[in-house]
């Protein structure tokens, strides 16, 4: 079941594979025994600090960035 679940998520149906590896997270999670309450928010709470905000945290320096003058410079500091 572990393997079967896992497994969908190589063949990305949504962006990033969201749906698909939100669902087979959480039947993971049933399948081992956790309340069919708690599953679910216990795989968005591991989505949210293991992908969303590290990619808010990544993108907030990466917005400042002025290509133009990165550009000017030829890219070498």
């Amino acid at each position: 079941m572990l393997v079967t679940a896992y497994s969908v998520t190589v063949l990305p149906l949504t962006p990033g594979g969201v749906g698909v590896t939100v669902v087979s997270a959480t039947a993971v999670l049933l399948a081992l025994g956790v309340a069919p309450e708690l599953a679910p928010v216990v795989v968005l709470v591991d989505r949210t600090f293991g992908v969303y905000l590290p990619a808010v945290i990544g993108w907030l320096p990466a917005a400042n960035v002025d290509l133009g003058d990165l550009l000017a410079r030829g890219g070498d500091g």
